[in-house]
């Protein structure tokens, strides 16, 4: 733990033109395998997930409608 990724370089997916870095480090690191659906980090997990993608739905479309 506590180990440092090497910089990555970050590009636009279509121009291919980098346009910043980033770097990843490893705060915690767990066994694979199947979670319990009790355990409240997941639940919690679960939550900001579903959380976070009804955001990004809303924002696509409230952006489609002002676009219109």
């Amino acid at each position: 733990m506590g180990e440092n990724s090497p910089v990555i370089t970050v590009s636009n997916t279509q121009t291919k033109h980098p346009f910043g870095y980033r770097f990843v480090k490893l705060l915690a690191k767990e066994p694979a395998g199947q979670r319990d659906l009790n355990d409240p980090r997941v639940q919690q997990a679960i939550r900001e997930q579903l959380r976070d993608r009804r955001e990004q739905l809303l924002k696509a479309a409230y952006l489609r409608s002002a676009t219109r």
